[in-house]
């Protein structure tokens, strides 16, 4: 009676569900400033129907895709749950994430909710490559990092018009369309 209790507890009773989750990559690889896919499988490696009824992420970068909840994945079978990634604001380097899955079934490592649903971590590691660069050719950065610096405040280029306008004796001239005419 005790084994049939500890196997319950991990989720390997005979009629229950028992949730495995992996990538379909070990890593994804996105470049600084862009985005990408990950994909994780969810299995139901039990004797039962598995219902996976929230799925939530750790970091912003990290987004789950459009995705019918509940999940219902029967005995044997999977479910494909895409992420999209956003390297907008992410420097190059190495990054993880966990997503959290609220199931029906037991496990070693899920931790239990209350009322028959637990809690399971699964993993998700990016890559974010540095951006294609045009200084490593030796040219030019891209506009606006090469663009001519003013060295003037916001207020001087707003008593700029006013100075003209003294200067010329407050009167404004427009040419004429014709020549050696003024208006």
């Amino acid at each position: 009676m005790r084994d049939w209790m500890q196997r319950r507890m991990a989720g390997e009773a005979a009629g229950a569900p028992r949730l495995t989750a992996m990538l379909s990559e070990k890593t994804s690889r996105v470049v600084q400033g862009g985005g990408g896919t990950a994909t994780l499988i969810v299995k139901n490696e039990g004797d039962a129907l598995l219902t996976v009824r929230m799925i939530a992420t750790q970091h912003a970068w990290l987004n789950v895709r459009p995705i019918e909840l509940p999940l219902m994945i029967a005995p044997g079978a999977y479910a494909l749950v895409a992420f999209a990634i956003s390297a907008a604001r992410l420097t190059p380097g190495e990054y993880r994430s966990e997503v959290y899955l609220s199931a029906d079934a037991p496990g070693k490592t899920a931790e239990d909710l209350r009322g028959g649903w637990f809690k399971h971590t699964a993993e998700i590691r990016i890559t974010v490559e540095g951006g294609p660069t045009s200084n490593s050719a030796g040219n030019k950065p891209p506009y606006p990092a090469n663009a001519p610096n003013l060295p003037v405040g916001q207020g001087c280029l707003m008593a700029l018009p006013m100075w003209l306008l003294l200067a010329f004796g407050g009167r404004a001239r427009r040419a004429s369309p014709l020549p050696g005419r003024d208006l």
